[in-house]
């Protein structure tokens, strides 16, 4: 997960990133990938730049 206070400070750190993979010889699948995107589940939770949230299906779960 890389976080970034704006897009092009996150198009600098996902271009180091990428760099540092490629140069260890490491390498990721694409379609597990999704960039510039304002909120994402993780791990139960939900991560946005204004908070972090559980995941109301958890709970929902959790209730039944």
């Amino acid at each position: 997960m890389v976080y970034s206070k704006n897009e092009e400070e996150h198009v600098k750190h996902l271009a180091t990133m990428l760099r540092l993979l490629r140069e260890c010889q490491l390498y990721a699948k694409l379609i597990k990938f999704s960039f510039f995107q304002k909120k994402v589940h993780y791990l139960g939770h939900l991560v946005s730049k204004e908070d972090i949230l559980v995941d109301l299906d958890n709970i929902r779960v959790i209730m039944e």
